[in-house]
């Protein structure tokens, strides 16, 4: 049956509205890096105290995370390794592992041969004075830096998330 009711719509005949457009990949890393610095700011105009009670209470945040994070990550990879390992000697598998290293090996010189290939190389005298070959971004748009700034910039922030991220790790 048929509703006559001139109220009634069905979800097929109410016209769609255009919700989002579609971001490009530069924008959007420019608004996340508009709105991390500006989320940055405002806490700076926080008074002290508070601005060390964000940096304690983020940092706690952070450790727990990071701690039961890790807890999950080393437990999932020494149940696979005990796992593989009973499985090896019990004959379930066979493990090669002259050839698991030699793979590893030709794994590890393709990823350095790519990122010398992609990376801007950049030359840096070391202790010694023999310059060495480092791979890092020098972009000040890069967010790391923003946050490397802004940590110098507010010790205050910085050592209360430190203190807090440690006290997360141990809450954990």
């Amino acid at each position: 049956m048929e509703s006559r009711d001139r109220n009634h719509r069905s979800p097929a005949i109410i016209p769609s509205r255009i919700v989002a457009t579609p971001i490009r990949n530069s924008d959007a890393d420019r608004s996340v890096h508009q709105m991390i610095e500006r989320t940055l700011h405002e806490i700076t105009q926080l008074s002290p105290p508070k601005q060390a009670a964000v940096g304690g209470i983020s940092g706690i945040a952070a450790g727990y995370c990071f701690a039961k994070a890790s807890k999950m990550v080393a437990f999932t990879i020494g149940a696979s390794i005990i796992g593989l390992a009973l499985a090896n000697q019990s004959g379930y598998v066979d493990i090669h592992f002259d050839r698991l290293r030699d793979t590893a090996q030709q794994q590890l010189n393709n990823v350095q041969r790519v990122a010398r290939a992609n990376l801007p190389p950049t030359t840096t005298t070391n202790v010694d004075g023999e310059e060495i070959e480092t791979f890092i971004d020098q972009s000040p748009q890069n967010i790391a830096d923003s946050l490397k700034k802004f940590a110098m910039a507010n010790l205050a922030i910085t050592s209360s998330f430190i203190g807090g991220f440690l006290l997360g790790v141990a809450f954990e």
